[in-house]
């Protein structure tokens, strides 16, 4: 049996000029190889221009919508736009309140061109009595918040506000997008909101002015990688990829007198629509990081996590040039002993040494890099480490799991990125699950040239050689090497994978 792909509904406007609406969601969902499902609310006659005529769906006729696809094309999720009518919102709400799966709500208020597309009554009031507080995450733009929440925004300051006033409201998580804002310079600020976290992202401010449908296509996009099993903060990094993606090549295309379209062309897969995540907006106009961490090599192989100086001897012995030295739960002399012992090895062998979480020690012995995990250089700081290392020219490998944990580490352009588990592993006990080889390819392409993909988890000789053509330069190894009955047979047949 073939397999199925998710199921997700749009429940929106259309929009006669094809740009926005049910026609913008629809795009997009086949972009993400879901199969998108339609419920209109309402009809727009409208071009690039204006919006002439809007004509609202019958409650008869939402209602048969909703009960027909229930019944043989249930949602995995749903994605919610213009709504037409309190009447549309009443059933739409009474649909949340036994929907199981993740709601998108994009409180659509008017369209590119400035023209209304909201219903005559209350807006705000619509929006929280009926929808907002039973949806995953609301997506409003400056001017839908702040109506929302009741105040004018005009500083990120602000956005940080409204998007708090309306988690009080009610909404469960808020990203609030700070497009608009003309004074913002080269990036474009969305701020994410939820009761347990918020953050920044960051992306690339495209010059175009084909932007006619952002706001649809962002939130389709969202629904889609829901749908697909991405938890929340990895569909935001997607869905923003694939959003400047479409603006970006907008810009090669003319439709009309006013502003285009967004394009539809595929999943994301270019490094500079990928976004970037920032505890705050402290950062240069110049350059998207704070630190120039220095770059490393690209000849890449087995790259063996050992975990004391003996197995670095043999390591490199054997002809192994990146090794890193992970110790736990020994005390700090004898960890400090052991990377002194490492970097005397490997200076004589002209080997690589990496250290395991040790940064202050692995400036101190000069040890070629540091390899750390999201958690500890959160514990450390982010700035103090990077600033520390780029100072004595050491460079930073830095652990991922998501695509959220991606768009954080590149915030730093660390020297290379770990992706993993790729596989299902024993050695190391995770909270996340395998990404597997199509994962590698996808992060691949987020990244630039000059940063090295390694890749983590469950690999071995069988299918190591997937995972090196998914994109990865380097594989890193822990029982795959020190479990062999014959070590050297077993480094020579790694090494092979690499020709």
């Amino acid at each position: 049996t073939p397999p199925k792909a998710p199921i997700v509904w749009t429940i929106a406007g259309s929009d006669s000029g094809g740009g926005a609406g049910i026609q913008a969601d629809l795009l997009t969902f086949k972009d993400f190889n879901v199969h998108g499902c339609s419920i209109i609310t309402a009809t727009t006659a409208q071009n690039s221009e204006r919006v002439e005529k809007i004509e609202c769906a019958s409650k008869e006729m939402i209602e048969c919508c909703v009960d027909v696809l229930s019944d043989d094309l249930p949602a995995k999720s749903v994605k919610l736009g213009m709504l037409g009518s309190r009447e549309a919102a009443e059933i739409i709400s009474k649909f949340l309140l036994g929907f199981e799966g993740a709601a998108v709500c994009d409180p659509v208020m008017a369209a590119t061109s400035g023209s209304s597309l909201s219903p005559a009554e209350n807006y705000e009031d619509l929006y929280f009595d009926k929808i907002i507080p039973f949806c995953s995450i609301t997506t409003p733009n400056l001017i839908e918040a702040e109506k929302l929440a009741g105040m004018k925004i005009t500083s990120h300051d602000d956005m940080v506000a409204a998007a708090k006033v309306l988690l009080k409201k009610g909404a469960r998580c808020v990203l609030m997008k700070g497009g608009h804002f003309e004074e913002a310079g080269k990036f474009s600020s969305d701020f994410f909101c939820s009761e347990r976290e918020n953050f920044w992202v960051i992306s690339n401010r495209i010059a175009s002015e084909n932007t006619h449908g952002t706001g649809c296509t962002l939130s389709s996009a969202i629904c889609s990688c829901l749908a697909l099993g991405y938890d929340m903060k990895d569909s935001v990094m997607l869905a923003k990829a694939y959003t400047t993606q479409g603006i970006e090549r907008s810009k090669y295309l003319k439709l009309g007198s006013g502003p285009g379209p967004v394009s539809h062309m595929g999943f994301p897969n270019i490094s500079k629509h990928f976004p970037k995540v920032a505890e705050s907006l402290n950062f240069s106009e110049e350059g998207e990081f704070l630190f120039k961490l220095p770059l490393c090599h690209r000849n890449w192989g087995l790259y063996p996590i050992v975990e004391d100086s003996k197995w670095v001897q043999k390591m490199s012995e054997l002809g192994v040039r990146d090794i890193q030295l992970r110790i736990k739960n020994k005390p700090f002399e004898h960890i400090e002993e052991e990377i002194s012992k490492s970097k005397k090895i490997c200076e004589k062998s002209d080997a690589r040494l990496w250290v395991n979480d040790h940064y202050g020690l692995a400036v101190k012995y000069g040890a070629y890099g540091v390899h750390m995990g999201q958690e500890d250089l959160q514990e450390n700081g982010f700035e103090k480490v990077c600033e520390e290392l780029a100072r004595k020219s050491v460079r930073l490998g830095v652990s991922t799991h998501s695509y959220y944990e991606l768009a954080k580490a590149m915030m730093f352009h660390p020297s290379y990125i770990a992706i993993g588990p790729v596989f299902e592993t024993e050695s190391k006990r995770v909270s996340h699950s395998p990404r597997g080889s199509s994962e590698v390819k996808k992060f691949r392409s987020f990244l630039p040239n000059e940063i090295p993909l390694i890749a983590i988890g469950g690999i071995s000789l069988e299918n190591g050689r997937s995972v090196l053509e998914a994109g990865a330069e380097g594989l890193a190894v822990i029982s795959a090497v020190k479990k062999s009955d014959d070590v050297e047979r077993t480094v020579s047949d790694w090494g092979k994978l690499f020709l």
